[in-house]
């Protein structure tokens, strides 16, 4: 729960506190983030504060309750009740195991619960029973519920659907007028309620404009005009994902082919882990290890019914030949999770070490530790380099960062603007433009500039860079970055 906070999370946090005072997202507050993440936090916020520990700790009680609902949803599909059990171990367990400061309540992971409620309620579907087909609408509805968070998660949802539908019409023999009215309507209905409540919150704030930019526009004008990322993050990506992933697909497979039939669950899971890596792919503008956390809930299933199976086996074997392979199966599977595990255990003798990093001392000694992914500066030095701000002669008033937000954070300020410094790398011409025009207008009373931001801003954006020389001095400089002060 005292789990540093990367660049991204400071960024959802410091969006939900500007929503929780009033502000309207895209507006007051602009990324590209669809508005899901910001409710999240939005939600941690309010019930625990908006800071490490409580955003954590209601994170840590969301994939709880997911762990409850796997074993519950999922008894009837296990032989073995001990095997069931493990279920949450190889999902909620391995999420924590592999996760670091970056990889920790992004979206990808947190889909997994409404996208696996969606696969199941779609299962619970029976063409023709008598009543209204409840399960359809929920299953709509927690795919309604996962699109806020990423609309490009739309395929994997789709696929449960059509899966339900072909199933209904070759299977059960119904009806296209069955599938209509008892499957294809409940389901779009359950789509459409969170969408509407969101699109009627931004019709009355009138942002509708700010979203489609957002949401089409953006997105597609940067595919055309900005460089994609380099193929060797994506090679590092994949080998990170195989590092954890490659026991769980080895297990996944194995029940797959000699477990007990499974129908349709193992399709759609499997349909979520295909359609996942794709649109993981296609996302080449970015090529982030936590992406690959979009896969980890159905390779977890999956190996789970694996496991079930192959114990199963070994309990049936009477001559022993086979329950001697499977041990050393299980034993070699064990050892390939090693790594993972041992990695969780780690982890947590850490957090013991500095007693759960309950005081301000000890939380800053943990961060110093764990807090360093993809070179972002850990919190001892975050703090160093935002410490004068705390200063009796520092000057009052809000800041901009060109850079990680957890300067935001660490130093109480707040962001001046309605952009955001954190992706100035994506930035189009007319987004340069915006952020300039609005530090014209606010005036802050320090901006920092990144060191991996310094070439940026004097190659892309001219008025940026006459702005900080014309209406700044530099104040300090660092490994770190610039700190420019206002005149």
């Amino acid at each position: 729960m005292a789990y540093p906070f990367s660049g991204d999370q400071a960024l959802f946090t410091i969006g939900a506190k500007k929503i929780a005072g009033g502000a309207v997202l895209y507006r007051d507050f602009w990324d590209l983030k669809q508005p899901a993440i910001f409710l999240f936090y939005l939600m941690g916020g309010w019930l625990f504060g908006f800071h490490e520990v409580g955003i954590h700790l209601f994170e840590l009680l969301y994939w709880m309750g997911f762990a409850v609902v796997l074993l519950f949803t999922l008894k009837k599909y296990f032989d073995d009740r001990v095997i069931l059990i493990l279920t949450p171990l190889l999902t909620v367990g391995i999420y924590y195991a592999i996760s670091g400061t970056w990889h920790l309540t992004q979206a990808e992971g947190l889909v997994g619960f409404p996208m696996f409620l969606a696969l199941w309620f779609a299962l619970e579907f029976k063409a023709r029973e008598q009543g209204l087909p409840v399960p359809m609408f929920l299953s709509g509805l927690m795919g309604g519920v996962v699109l806020p968070f990423k609309f490009l998660f739309l395929p994997i949802v789709v696929s449960f659907w059509l899966a339900a539908i072909i199933h209904a019409l070759v299977q059960n023999r119904s009806s296209i007028r069955e599938v209509a009215t008892r499957l294809a309507t409940p389901v779009l209905a359950g789509v459409m309620l969170p969408l509407l409540i969101a699109f009627a919150y931004f019709a009355a704030t009138g942002t509708l404009e700010l979203v489609a930019y957002a949401y089409f526009e953006y997105p597609s004008r940067a595919m055309a005009e900005l460089p994609g990322q380099s193929v060797g993050r994506l090679l590092h990506c994949i080998q990170w994902f195989l590092g954890w992933s490659a026991p769980l697909l080895g297990l996944a497979i194995f029940g797959t082919f000699f477990g007990r039939r499974r129908g349709l669950l193992t399709l759609n899971l499997w349909l979520w882990a295909a359609v996942g890596l794709v649109i993981i792919f296609i996302q080449r503008t970015s090529w982030w290890e936590y992406h690959f956390v979009l896969l980890l809930v159905p390779l977890g299933v999956l190996a789970a019914m694996g496991l079930d199976a192959l114990w199963t086996k070994i309990k049936a074997d009477d001559t022993g030949t086979f329950r001697r392979r499977g041990l050393l199966a299980c034993l070699s599977l064990a050892l390939l999770l090693s790594p993972v595990l041992l990695t969780l255990a780690l982890k947590s003798v850490t957090l013991v070490r500095h007693r759960f990093a309950l005081k301000k001392d000890q939380r800053l000694a943990y961060h110093s530790i764990v807090g360093q992914d993809y070179g972002v500066s850990d919190y001892e030095t975050s703090f160093a380099e935002v410490a004068f701000l705390s200063e009796p002669t520092s000057l009052v008033g809000n800041i901009f960062v060109c850079g990680n937000p957890v300067y935001y954070h660490l130093s109480g300020r707040d962001q001046a603007i309605a952009a955001n410094g954190w992706m100035l790398e994506l930035f189009l011409a007319e987004q340069w433009q915006q952020m300039t025009r609005q530090l014209s207008e606010a005036r802050p009373s320090y901006i920092f500039v990144s060191a991996a931001y310094t070439e940026v801003i004097r190659q892309k954006s001219p008025e940026m860079t006459h702005l900080l020389e014309v209406d700044y001095n530099v104040l300090r400089q660092s490994s770190a970055g610039v700190w420019y002060v206002l005149h």
